[in-house]
């Protein structure tokens, strides 16, 4: 992709981030989404109808755009795409070609369609007004009323099992039980109980058939189906089938065989108990009714879906509460109504891709009515507890990359781009320290304030990215400060992985000596934090050229109790990098000369984090930029950067230095 359609992307977001739409056309948006970010995907593509002469509508989505949306979802998401009864083989086809599985289709139901027929008696008639042919054919058409629409439920390949695939993606499955048709029943269930536990608590299974039996309520309802109706649909249905009941199961007195031995292994309950639905109504009550509404008030969309139809959709595919934002995919989403649905069914991150502006600005007033309740609960592990909010603030525009921005660094990384970020590094302001320079951050408040920023930058952060923080508490009378350690202690039960300590050692000492009472000041920490224990790393990107590397020995130490040594060569000796240490040498005499800014550390720093900690190509943020060290070192290595600081001077600075350097992709205007 060029940069002059990278340029053609305008992207805005609400106030807390909950959904955000790229104006730009699916095409051109999808290749700039990260991979493997969202968890599902539902939308409303062109039909390939020439739909009210829309040419919008004159072609289906190619393979490519399934090819992206796949790249960009997550193994086992799931992808729901309305279709028409005319060309949605076509568009399975499509997406089946993409890679995707498909896994079922739906039917809508809906009774509200307007038949496009032709009128072939009248046609006649208007050539041959007295023939017997127009007589013949008065009452032929050429088209059946549309009532229903196919909806292609697909998935992105698992990567092994259903379970494992939970495990380590947090997708894969449909909410089965949230998605269940509501029922009056109330009635229980005879089911084979759970084995009993040996003393290890494994399983007894030594006597399946005697195992046991419960009874369980069974108030969730029926299980989904793969046909849905719309209230006239519904109303229609119970018209034709009329009044009736459910039977009310069969009852089994204690003591009685269950099972016939050939589908099901026999085995005697335990309690009486009555199986199966009692329930009364129309047919219409076996199959989820999207309720009627109001779509269409000030929006003049073709082909609005209602929202609670895409509410009870989105429910389908949304995972389980969990740590991580859970992020659904909108490409043509139009008027928004999916995007509605989404947010309605309690996605924590809802992305919209619309071509036209108007049907933007459109989506746009209809999200800003809704009021957005951020989740709260402990186990979702959210930790930015918000009250309920009207979203009528206006809408701001993602920074730019390759840029620096002034402004405070949370509400900077706010607007950033989720997933958009692989390496931070940054210096932030030290506790009590150069007030005069910049604002200072007390002590007591520096654990909040760290976790505060950070809190923004963890959705914005790459699965596999890192935040690399250069700090170093001082002394406050003899002893050191704990509030790095207070910090890193927050960090963590906020839900950071510290994956490792570095040091970024200083041979020559530099300015910041220390006390005269205490040994000269060499070195300062670099904490890693990652959101993820596996995070990326080159361990050899910075490593030194050795003709030996592997272990070799005869005296060292084995593994397990029984092997205190081991003998003899453990790996053959090779030529190459070795890994690079956790002691990173860098004298302060590397920092540019005649730059004014009171804690600059050197680019060669910089540089060695980001060829081991980021991607080649990635995308560096410093969200305390300063003089601009580390956007230099990025723009250098041919890295994206976002720069963030709040003093305006510094700012300046960090500009001028970058236009200066002709190295790496030019600062955004």
């Amino acid at each position: 992709m060029n940069n002059n359609d990278r340029n053609c992307i305008r992207t805005y977001h609400a106030p807390d981030h909950r959904w955000s739409i790229h104006n730009g056309k699916v095409e051109t948006v999808l290749p700039t989404l990260g991979n493997s970010l969202y968890d599902g995907a539902i939308f409303d593509p062109p039909y390939a109808l020439k739909f009210m002469g829309n040419d919008w509508d004159k072609v289906l989505p190619s393979t490519e755009v399934f090819k992206q949306i796949l790249r960009a979802c997550k193994p086992g998401a799931h992808l729901l795409a309305f279709g028409h009864p005319k060309t949605f083989h076509r568009l399975m086809l499509r997406i089946e070609e993409a890679g995707w599985e498909i896994r079922d289709t739906l039917s809508w139901i809906n009774g509200e369609g307007f038949p496009k027929s032709h009128n072939i008696g009248k046609a006649i008639t208007k050539r041959m007004p007295t023939s017997e042919q127009s007589k013949a054919w008065e009452g032929f058409g050429t088209a059946l009323k549309p009532a229903w629409e196919p909806i292609i439920l697909a998935q992105k390949p698992r990567e092994k099992s259903f379970a494992d695939n939970a495990l380590r993606h947090g997708c894969g499955g449909l909410d089965i039980d949230g998605c269940r048709v509501g029922t009056t029943g109330g009635t229980t269930r005879s089911h084979q109980a759970a084995y009993p536990r040996l003393p290890d608590d494994t399983e007894d299974r030594s006597n399946w058939g005697r195992s046991g039996h419960s009874v369980e309520p069974i108030n969730k309802g029926r299980w989904p189906a793969n046909l849905l109706l719309d209230e006239v649909a519904a109303e229609m249905l119970d018209q034709q089938s009329g009044f009736s009941r459910s039977r009310k199961g069969t009852h089994r007195p204690t003591a009685s065989n269950v099972g016939n031995g050939r589908t099901m292994n026999p085995f005697k309950t335990r309690v009486e108990c009555i199986e199966g639905y009692d329930d009364m109504g129309g047919a219409s009550r076996f199959f989820y009714v999207a309720k009627a509404k109001k779509e269409r008030e000030g929006n003049e969309h073709p082909t609005v879906k209602p929202t609670d139809l895409c509410r009870y959709l989105a429910q389908l595919i949304l995972p389980p509460e969990r740590k991580t934002p859970r992020r659904l995919l909108v490409p043509y989403s139009g008027s928004g109504s999916e995007m509605v649905g989404g947010l309605n069914a309690g996605w924590d991150r809802v992305e919209g891709i619309e071509m036209e502006e108007r049907w933007v600005k459109t989506a746009q007033r209809r999200l800003k009515s809704m009021e957005v309740q951020v989740p709260n609960s402990s186990e979702s592990g959210n930790r930015e507890r918000r009250p309920a909010i009207s979203i009528t603030e206006a809408l701001q525009p993602a920074p730019k990359v390759n840029s620096v921005e002034v402004g405070n660094c949370c509400e900077l990384i706010s607007r950033l781009p989720d997933e958009s970020v692989n390496l931070a590094v940054t210096s932030p302001p030290y506790a009590d320290q150069r007030k005069r320079m910049y604002p200072g951050i007390p002590e007591k408040e520096y654990p909040d304030f760290t976790v505060e920023w950070m809190g923004k930058l963890w959705s914005k952060l790459a699965d596999d990215g890192s935040v690399m923080i250069v700090i170093r508490p001082h002394l406050k009378k003899g002893v050191i400060s704990d509030y790095v350690l207070r910090t890193r202690l927050a960090l963590r039960d906020y839900g950071w992985k510290e994956c490792e300590e570095l040091i970024w050692f200083k041979p020559d000492g530099g300015n910041a000596t220390g006390s005269n009472r205490r040994p000269r000041r060499s070195f300062e920490h670099i904490l890693w934090f990652s959101k993820t224990h596996d995070p990326y790393i080159d361990t050899k990107a910075c490593g030194k050229w050795s003709d030996r590397i592997g272990f070799e020995g005869k005296n060292r130490f084995g593994m397990g109790p029984n092997k205190p040594h081991h003998k003899g060569h453990l790996t053959e000796l090779k030529s190459g990098n070795s890994r690079s240490a956790d002691v990173i040498d860098v004298p302060v005499a590397k920092v540019t000369r005649g730059v004014m800014h009171p804690a600059m550390f050197p680019i060669p720093l910089a540089e060695h984090l980001i060829k081991t900690f980021s991607p080649e190509g990635g995308t560096v943020l410093d969200p305390f930029a300063g003089s601009g060290s580390t956007l230099l070192a990025a723009k250098q290595l041919g890295c994206q950067f976002y720069g963030f600081d709040i003093m305006p001077q510094f700012v300046e600075l960090a500009r001028k230095r970058l236009n200066d350097s002709n190295d790496g992709p030019n600062l955004a205007a």
